[in-house]
């Protein structure tokens, strides 16, 4: 039965808006005069059909979508209601995406089902947790959880772009101020030491090269590195070679060390949320598996997968394949003879939250001093090369 988005006025002449399902835009109609309301537009929802799957909202939007269903629902709220009342606050694609996902519900399938129509908002992470909480009954402490870990996320991004923003621009403004001295200042300094026929230092005469390189290259060599560029993020596209250059990242010094305790994060916390939705261990695995970005990380995750369903312990396979740190083995351990391994995956994943920003915060404290310090070197080269010969020159002119 196709869905209807209607705008109607109450016997009070408040105006409200909604949607509904009816055999057709009369049969709408006539639904909404039955409940008391004056139609003043009916028309088929935009959300509804082909057309809505595929609709992308980002990750802020999803955040405070399933932050609202958790109060509805814990409100008691049924379902179905509680998806149109926040449709009737969403806008534009938020709005579409919802009455998609409620003609979806009311047409008899789960939840899950309607939310994986949708794989470019819901990942299969808050999907399958979507599905744990239905089928336990526990829906609404589940999308609390995930509202909590996708706010949690989108703070971390912020505040890595903030902090990454003042070495971004640093960076921009230094290289226009060296290609601006190399290009246009250099040379004509260079020409003056020409006419007066002197010598130049070597630390000029390598100036001098790197100008007319400069000049003559500059453009050249700006347009290889952006087709090099592009060709390596093309060639990322292929698995193979995707794999290793994900195991080549993972074993650099320090990139590697915190690429490494990204992804034990990002799998501590889906493992916890997952466990906490009654999900089984080997579903579990599986599930999180699909959110870890690195392909090398992740096939050794997948390999552990294998060995717990031959039977291994969990904390022993994850041991073996070298994936997480000793501290949150032990937490795992203890969460396995425990019963509790749901809390203790929650822990870890603070724990390792915690560390990762801090080495975040140490890393891009020290990024700006290494910038300026790069950059001050680059300029008292260039002033050195510039200088050295009008000393040459003073001290010709004194004998």
């Amino acid at each position: 039965m196709p869905a209807f988005e209607y705008q109607a006025l109450k016997p009070g002449g408040r105006e409200t808006r909604g949607n509904l399902q009816a055999d057709s835009e009369r049969h709408a109609r006539q639904m909404l005069r039955d409940m008391g309301l004056m139609p003043l537009e009916v028309q088929p929802a935009r959300g509804d059909g082909p057309q809505a799957k595929g609709l992308r909202v980002n990750a802020e939007e999803i955040a405070l979508i399933t932050r609202q269903l958790a109060a509805m629902l814990a409100a008691g709220l049924p379902l179905v209601e509680a998806l149109g009342a926040v449709a009737q606050e969403a806008q534009n694609r938020s709005h579409r995406l919802l009455l998609d996902i409620q003609a979806q519900v009311r047409e008899g399938q789960s939840l899950a089902d309607a939310l994986a129509r949708h794989p470019a908002s819901f990942d299969a992470l808050y999907v399958s947790s979507v599905a744990a909480g239905e089928q336990s009954g526990q829906l609404g402490p589940i999308f609390l959880q995930l509202a909590d870990q996708i706010e949690r996320q989108q703070r971390f991004q912020q505040q890595t772009r903030l902090a990454l923003l003042y070495p971004a621009l640093l960076a921009v403004v230094a290289f226009a101020v060296v290609a601006g001295l190399m290009v246009y200042v250099v040379p004509r300094i260079v020409t003056v030491f020409d006419r007066a026929g002197q010598g130049l230092p070597l630390v000029t005469q390598w100036l001098v090269t790197l100008s007319a390189f400069a000049r003559h290259q500059g453009g050249w060599l700006l347009l290889a590195m952006a087709l090099a560029g592009g060709a390596f993020a093309l060639s990322l596209r292929l698995p193979g070679w995707r794999l290793r250059v994900d195991g080549l990242a993972l074993r650099l010094p320090v990139l590697g060390h915190w690429l490494q305790q990204v992804q034990a994060t990002r799998f501590a916390r889906a493992m916890g949320l997952l466990l906490s939705a009654a999900v089984p261990v080997t579903e579990a695995l599986r599930i999180a598996s699909g959110g870890i970005s690195n392909l090398a990380w992740k096939a050794r995750l997948q390999q552990a997968a294998r060995k717990v369903e031959e039977g291994q312990a969990l904390s022993r396979a994850l041991a073996e394949e070298n994936l997480l740190p000793p501290v949150m083995l032990r937490l795992i351990a203890s969460g396995e003879r425990s019963g509790e391994l749901d809390t203790l995956f929650a822990h870890a994943a603070v724990l390792s939250e915690e560390r990762m920003q801090r080495a975040s915060q140490a890393f891009l404290a020290l990024l700006a001093p290494a910038l300026v310090l790069l950059v001050g070197g680059m300029v008292l080269f260039i002033v050195l090369a510039i200088l050295l010969p009008i000393f040459n020159m003073n001290q010709l002119v004194g004998l």
